[in-house]
């Protein structure tokens, strides 16, 4: 399943395992990625400080709901819980869709684009710039639309 993994994203998944070896847990689960995401992926801290959230809290919180054992098992021994799969399968068919999809359309887009725009001077090079733009502005909304995600299951948990 991982070798469709980025070397940083499976660093996160091989974190997520010590993680839950340190803390005796049987299957990597949810709340381990997330430690691993914020022990190893200084993006995850910046975004989460930008939503007004302190990530050491959230560590605290975790480990204050999991806890620790003195015995630690080998991460090479722990398997992954169905809901951390799943996370795990749609971060992957999240990034393959982006990618085919940006992929599939940009040469053909920067061509037309080009041909149409040349007598405009617009090049190869300002289209792609545009494109990027725009796939940054998606990934962007794409984040917001996240943050409700978690904000409504949060309140929901809570209730």
């Amino acid at each position: 399943m991982f070798e469709n993994f980025s070397q940083e994203a499976r660093n996160v998944i091989q974190r997520a395992k010590e993680e839950a070896a340190k803390l005796d847990s049987k299957k990597v689960d949810t709340e381990h990625i997330l430690l691993a995401l914020i022990n190893t992926c200084p993006f995850v801290n910046e975004i989460l400080r930008k939503k007004g959230v302190d990530p050491n809290l959230i560590k605290e919180r975790i480990l204050s709901i999991l806890e620790r054992s003195l015995e630690h098992t080998n991460p090479a021994s722990i398997g992954f819980s169905p809901i951390a799969k799943r996370v795990l399968e749609y971060a992957l068919e999240e990034a393959k869709r982006r990618v085919i999809t940006f992929l599939k359309y940009t040469p053909e887009v920067v061509k037309s684009l080009t041909t149409i725009l040349k007598g405009d001077g617009v090049n190869e090079e300002n289209i792609r710039e545009m494109l990027i733009k725009v796939m940054r502005k998606r990934i962007k909304v794409d984040n917001e639309l996240f943050e409700k995600l978690v904000k409504n299951l949060k309140v929901s948990i809570e209730e």
